[in-house]
């Protein structure tokens, strides 16, 4: 298991060697919107529960994000601590939609640029066409850190919710629609 201490956290950029070009168009995206982030180069990461160590030097708790679409093929992203378990009919219901689905892996890779397991909401950045709307469990918004992975499994990071909705979310150019998910916690 990895252990990290404060000394392996960092601010600012990567150097270009050390992430994909994706993986930096975001960094970069972060730098030029002013958001005070700190951020955590790790090994390949899998699954939520592997995030422990990283959740524990980050001071985070770990966020799934969850690509999903419905009937009428509208796409959402929604944003959720990962120990609060979704359930399909009342995100449907709180969202205003049909039945709510996981989307296609491919259509992920069209609007985000991200693969399956990877989903991150920085990858709106890339949604350009607003095509997908971002939604948010209000829980998220109260507590003192907000984590999340810039593109990949291999870092993560950690910003303030009022930086997050008031600096990143503006420049990605999306409305959050924010939700209270009731959804008990696994």
């Amino acid at each position: 298991m990895e252990v990290y201490t404060q000394k392996d956290l960092r601010k600012g950029l990567p150097f270009p060697e050390e992430c994909t070009d994706v993986e930096y168009k975001v960094f970069e995206f972060l730098e030029s919107t002013g958001a005070d982030f700190t951020w955590l180069a790790h090994g390949l990461k899998f699954a939520v529960s592997e995030y422990e160590e990283v959740c524990k030097a980050l001071d985070i708790k770990i966020i799934r994000n969850i690509f999903l679409e419905n009937k009428k093929g509208q796409l959402y992203l929604l944003m959720i601590h990962a120990d609060k378990k979704f359930v399909t009919k009342e995100v449907s219901h709180k969202v205003g939609s049909s039945r709510l689905q996981f989307a296609s892996a491919e259509k992920l890779m069209d609007a985000l640029q991200e693969e399956p397991g990877g989903v991150s909401n920085l990858g709106l950045i890339f949604d350009t066409d607003n095509r997908v709307q971002l939604v948010v469990d209000k829980d998220l918004l109260d507590a003192e850190y907000m984590g999340m992975v810039p593109a990949s499994r291999t870092k993560s990071l950690r910003m303030t919710p009022k930086d997050w909705l008031e600096k990143i979310v503006p420049a990605m150019h999306h409305e959050p629609m924010i939700i209270e998910i009731e959804g008990e916690t696994e």
